[in-house]
């Protein structure tokens, strides 16, 4: 009787067990099946390089090389398109929660774009040329709703050019779709392109893939944008459970040049009001979380400089702690911090954090409730403002999250989309 096969010399096909009925029948269907395993595997092989050479000949095949002093010797790259946010040729994510203002935002930045005014109030933009059109691939909402939230923007009719793909055949998901987004964006004179969002314009089946979605972005949106001559780009994604890091892949971190964040505290479906923050990072990019203003009237966000969560969180826990001590000091008006404590000690029936009633005093001066002044023993005494009345709503000290600077130059928080 023959020996099985143990490699590596070639396993016995049909003709070697028609020339040796010694075989085995198992050993014979053991064959059959590493022979068919084989041809698949050759054939998976031979696809995936054809696939890799077809994706590879969509991209530039001019080499890009030399000394560091011919590249420095080239000319100059232009101007940031947003100074401090993100470079010229560029590519950004923007990463919001649910109800966190994304569409919001994304018209903002369109606007600025076209116009040349500050993003968020506070980074310069270099609009583009007069020649020049955003374009948004948009996968998420309805023509209509876009089309009305674009206008209340104040956007430019003529210099927004949008395609509206929510259950329409997505684009980036063929060659042949590709080349046709490809001739649209041209055609359209799209010089910065919004793609909103990256979960429905993915063309993988695994959004957890790093290779897929890697190669989505890098032979998809990224080879899209090169052959329009699309300068810049904006991706949105929706952020995971925690609200913050974005959902999926790491490989959309990588991608970008930065990242942008919105975040927003609490229950989207319980406070639509709640104030919104925005922080970014990336390569020369590092801006701070700061919270947003929103003006209903021409739907302008603005940073208002009054600092992340935690300093809304500690505004929060002053204007609470100050409405208990306005009462104290309209019974019994010049009271300095040492006796406030011991009366709101008496009326808790339990201590107070040390340092906080100090702390709320000082928001209370700061919003225009309060005012003071000094005594014996370098002691300060507090006092009502004299349009103060115990009790009453304060609407500027309630728009907890602003200080009344950044009040007044901004206007009341509204729904944001």
């Amino acid at each position: 009787m023959s020996e099985a096969w143990h490699g590596p010399v070639d396993p016995p096909w049909d003709d070697d067990v028609a020339a040796d009925p010694g075989l085995h029948a198992a050993e014979a269907r053991q064959a059959n099946l590493m022979r068919e395993q084989l041809l698949l595997m050759r054939a998976r092989r031979d696809a995936q390089d054809q696939l890799r050479a077809e994706q590879e000949a969509l991209l530039p095949d001019d080499v890009d090389a030399g000394t560091l002093g011919e590249l420095l010797a080239r000319e100059p790259a232009p101007p940031a398109r947003i100074r401090g946010l993100l470079p010229a040729g560029g590519r950004a994510t923007l990463v919001a929660a649910r109800k966190a203002g994304k569409t919001t935002a994304t018209a903002n930045l369109a606007r600025c774009l076209l116009t040349g005014e500050p993003f968020l109030g506070r980074f310069p933009v270099r609009p583009l040329r007069a020649s020049q059109r955003v374009g948004i691939l948009n996968y998420e909402v309805s023509a209509h709703q876009m089309a009305v939230w674009l206008d209340e923007h104040g956007v430019d009719h003529d210099r927004i050019w949008v395609r509206n793909l929510r259950g329409r055949r997505n684009p980036l998901a063929s060659a042949h779709g590709r080349e046709k987004l490809v001739d649209q964006l041209r055609a359209a004179r799209v010089g910065f392109l919004i793609v909103d969002v990256f979960g429905r314009a993915f063309t993988g089946e695994d959004q957890d893939s790093n290779s897929q979605v890697g190669r989505f972005l890098a032979q998809g949106i990224d080879v899209v944008l090169q052959n329009a001559d699309v300068d810049e780009a904006l991706l949105t994604v929706h952020a995971g459970w925690n609200g913050e890091r974005t959902r999926g892949a790491s490989a959309l971190e990588d991608w970008p040049d930065a990242i942008w964040k919105l975040t927003r505290p609490g229950d989207p479906d319980r406070d639509e009001h709640a104030i919104r923050f925005f922080s970014a990072e990336g390569r020369d990019v590092d801006v701070a979380e700061d919270a947003l203003a929103f003006d209903v009237s021409t739907r302008t966000l603005t940073l208002t400089g009054a600092g992340g969560r935690h300093a809304a969180r500690a505004r929060s826990n002053d204007q609470d702690l100050l409405a208990e001590l306005l009462p104290l000091l309209a019974v019994q008006d010049g009271l300095w911090v040492g006796e406030l404590e011991r009366r709101l000690a008496a009326h808790r029936g339990h201590g107070v954090k040390n340092g906080s009633v100090r702390q709320a005093l000082e928001y209370g001066l700061q919003s225009g409730q309060l005012t003071s002044t000094p005594g014996h023993n370098r002691r300060v005494h507090w006092h009502l403002a004299q349009d103060q009345e115990p009790g009453a709503d304060q609407p500027e000290a309630r728009l907890l999250e602003l200080p009344q600077a950044a009040t007044e130059a901004a206007a009341q928080p509204g729904r944001v989309s």
